[in-house]
């Protein structure tokens, strides 16, 4: 069960509770927009706004994460080793993995199980994060700035429309 907070030419005409999104466009009526907003904040006028803000705030991260995941396996852990495989890619020089081997374990395993080489394993990791790093950089950018934006707005108009971000334009 959600809330739904109806306006029209610019005044709330309405808070009802819905079971889901399409009961919320289902029951606007012509000439309203319909909000979301999180039933508690509905229990008591005037609608407590900072409840909605942070109802927003928890969506924009949520969108943040799905927009990521079309890019990167989002698995438990694999954010770790991620970021593992890239410290080994940065700091591997040729002929390194002889000498130190204990500072390269992702790149050794996966090099002799496919069997290439460790400086084509590098390779690929470093391709990998250049082609990920300014996309990854984008999408944190706007979820910053859409929670600003949220945190700046005046009513629920506002607040939603600030969290409506195009997370791939």
């Amino acid at each position: 069960m959600i809330a739904a907070a109806y306006f029209k030419d610019g005044m709330m005409t309405r808070v009802i509770g819905v079971p889901d999104y399409p009961s919320l466009i289902a029951s606007t009526e012509e000439g309203e927009v319909g909000y979301e907003i999180p039933l508690i904040a509905a229990q008591a006028l005037p609608i407590n706004l900072e409840v909605v803000r942070a109802f927003y705030h928890a969506r924009i991260d949520q969108q943040a994460g799905a927009c990521r995941s079309h890019f990167i396996t989002s698995v438990p852990g694999q954010a770790q080793t991620y970021q593992r495989k890239e410290a080994e890619a940065r700091a591997w020089t040729e002929g390194d993995e002889v000498a130190n081997p204990d500072h390269y374990p992702f790149m050794l395993a996966e090099a002799s199980v496919r069997g290439v080489t460790v400086a084509q394993v590098r390779d690929e990791i470093m391709e990998q994060v250049n082609q990920l790093v300014p996309l990854a950089a984008m999408i944190e950018a706007k979820r910053i700035h859409a929670k600003r934006l949220v945190d700046a707005a005046e009513d629920i108009p506002g607040i939603a429309g600030a969290a409506a971000v195009e997370w791939l334009a």
